[in-house]
């Protein structure tokens, strides 16, 4: 993986304690992990406690006394990062001294990262996620004496530990041992060969939205989960985001930007015991997402699929205030107008959304369109009912300009360039009659 020319301060920090690690440099190691630093080891299956930085710092001296110092080669296939986190895939590669079956240590691994903010981040917990059946092969190594013999020389810190003396057997220089290595793409496709439930367990530390993007197995395996997992992952994105950014925003408002978010996923949210209390002056965002495909064709991202998923939104019984219709500048409105999606148009205008954001940017995408009927829409308020029998015409919706019959006449739209002019009261000016003797002609 190529690493990027300017790292962040906490990539940085975390690609110096990989380095470290290589070349078992505790001094380095001892500068990286917090006072409070700990160590876990995932799955459970692998028997493995928790290790605090004190125990964690003498594990790597016992190790690199066992290895005789020999080095660790650490490939970082991806890593992930977040504010606060960093999620690296690695092969492991420990070389050493005994040319024996068990002399060679090849194992892949994920290490989940957390890290304190600042310019100088520190290391305060590492998660790693280990295969199991080579953790075992090494820990039965070790306690047999096969890996190496003890040296003598090893300090454990000091100018030479990042510098492995020369192997030696005999009189003669021998090499470092070079393990068999799998082809690139077999050792990408491990990590989609764990365990679903080991998977999640990643995916809930990690909060990753690439992680479901590596293969298709895994965007498989993500997309199918229960609306629980789905819940749970949203939840845990809200709180770190709100972590990193301050005071939490609408719960309401971040989840339904998630594609997986559905109703289910929305009604178990906020169900939960430790639902953070919505803002009861502050309505919930509509989401982009719902109304960014519209016009695209086919059953998906249509408004027959997106008008459902409105119609519970408006009438949810938890929603202190229903969502906002002018949410993003009146993006929900421009968007159902450009598709021509009629009956959205009316919802959303019924529900209070106003044709008048973004200079009547609505009204401009009708006219664009040569759709009279959107045009009225747009513009005419419907009546106001004052009895069984009367009904009070109301004010416009919004005000019609001589730009708007302008651009009328400029998109042949005749129809409408006549209804602005004889309905609505507009004057052309002297360009805009100078275009319509043109069209006439």
């Amino acid at each position: 993986m190529a690493i990027p020319d300017n790292p962040s301060p906490q990539l940085s920090a975390v690609l110096r304690m990989l380095a470290a690690l290589a070349v078992w440099d505790l001094v380095t190691l001892d500068q990286l992990f917090a006072p409070d630093f700990v160590h876990e080891t995932l799955p459970a299956s692998a028997k493995e406690p928790p290790r605090t930085r004190e125990e964690e710092l003498l594990l790597i001296q016992f190790m690199a006394r066992l290895m005789d110092r020999d080095p660790l080669k650490l490939e970082v296939y991806d890593t992930v990062e977040s504010e606060g986190k960093i999620w690296a895939h690695l092969w492991q590669t420990r070389f050493t001294r005994k040319e024996t079956a068990n002399g060679v240590i090849d194992n892949e691994s994920i290490f989940l990262i957390a890290l304190t903010s600042g310019d100088h981040p520190v290391i305060t917990s590492v998660k790693e996620f280990v295969d199991t059946k080579s953790s075992e092969g090494f820990r039965k190594a070790a306690s047999s004496g096969i890996l190496t013999q003890h040296s003598p020389k090893f300090s454990g810190t000091g100018s030479d530990s990042s510098h492995p003396e020369p192997v030696r057997d005999g009189d003669a220089t021998t090499p470092l041992p070079t393990p068999p290595r799998p082809p690139m793409d077999v050792r990408k496709d491990l990590l989609a060969t764990l365990p679903v439930e080991l998977l999640w367990e990643i995916q809930f530390y990690a909060l990753s939205d690439t992680l479901p993007l590596t293969s298709r197995r895994l965007h498989a395996i993500f997309a199918s989960a229960s609306p629980h997992q789905k819940a749970d992952y949203i939840f845990g994105r809200h709180l770190a985001a709100a972590a990193h950014a301050g005071p939490p925003g609408n719960l309401v408002s971040h989840a339904l930007r998630f594609p997986l978010c559905t109703l289910a996923v929305l009604d178990i949210l906020l169900a939960r015991a430790d639902c953070p209390p919505l803002p009861p002056e502050e309505p919930p965002d509509l989401p982009r997402r719902l109304f960014r495909r519209l016009g695209e064709g086919g059953s998906q991202g249509g408004a027959d699929n997106v008008l459902p998923m409105l119609r519970a939104l408006y009438a949810h019984p938890r929603l202190l205030k229903p969502p906002d219709p002018n949410s993003h500048a009146g993006y929900p409105l421009a968007r159902a107008v450009l598709a021509g999606a009629t009956p959205l148009v009316r919802f959303l205008l019924d529900h209070g959304a106003s044709p008048r954001r973004k200079d009547a940017l609505a009204v401009t995408l009708a006219i664009k369109r040569r759709d009279l009927a959107l045009v009225r829409l747009l513009v005419e308020a419907p009546p106001e009912k004052s009895s069984p029998c009367k009904r009070r015409k109301r004010s416009d919706r919004v005000e019609v300009t001589s730009e708007m019959l302008k651009l009328a006449v400029r998109c042949r739209a005749r129809d409408i360039a006549e209804y602005l002019i004889n309905e609505k009261g507009c004057v052309p000016d002297l360009r805009t009659l100078a275009l319509l003797s043109t069209v006439d002609s």
